[in-house]
């Protein structure tokens, strides 16, 4: 479904698709919220709905997909806060969220994710600072690599990380 200029709301009868491994609506004008009947997803592995012009608020019906591993919704509308209970999908391991509405702070409950490799949050009205424990992952263009993760959080048991307004991860 990716780049096929498909215009409207998504459909909540995409929530039936019990099977369903993988979404891919990007780079379409697809408009308004993500619809709640996807929390019945359950083995949707991959969620990918960049590029469109989807608003309104994540919706708690997103942690029915506890197979989710890659939630990709940058580059939309989608407006107020970091949902906690995001911190519920622990299969999670890549998530971005930049360039929308977004507001509010990094949930403290995402640090939990351990499985978590990157989260991007880049171009939102995100407070910090961030938790420190976040220092393992991606922030807007810095990248850490997996080798270069137990050094870095070496050091952040030694420092108070914040993230600046670029996205790039500092440390005192």
């Amino acid at each position: 479904l990716r780049e096929n200029a498909l215009t409207g709301a998504l459909p909540t009868e995409l929530g039936r698709l019990a099977k369903l491994h993988v979404l891919d609506g990007s780079d379409n004008q697809l408009t308004g919220p993500l619809p709640e009947s996807f929390g019945t997803l359950t083995a949707l592995k991959q969620l990918c709905l960049s590029g469109n012009r989807l608003s309104g608020h994540l919706p708690n019906g997103l942690i029915g997909m506890t197979a989710l591993e890659v939630l990709y919704l940058h580059a939309n509308q989608i407006s107020g806060p970091l949902p906690p209970d995001l911190a519920r999908l622990t299969a999670l391991r890549y998530v971005n969220l930049s360039h929308n509405e977004l507001t509010g702070p990094i949930p403290d409950a995402y640090c939990a994710l351990e499985q978590l490799e990157t989260l991007l949050l880049n171009n939102n009205h995100i407070r910090t600072p961030y938790p420190p424990a976040l220092g393992r992952l991606l922030f807007g263009e810095a990248t850490v690599h997996r080798r270069e993760q137990a050094e870095l959080l070496r050091r952040l048991r030694t420092a108070t990380a914040t993230c600046t307004w670029s996205g790039r991860l500092t440390g005192d």
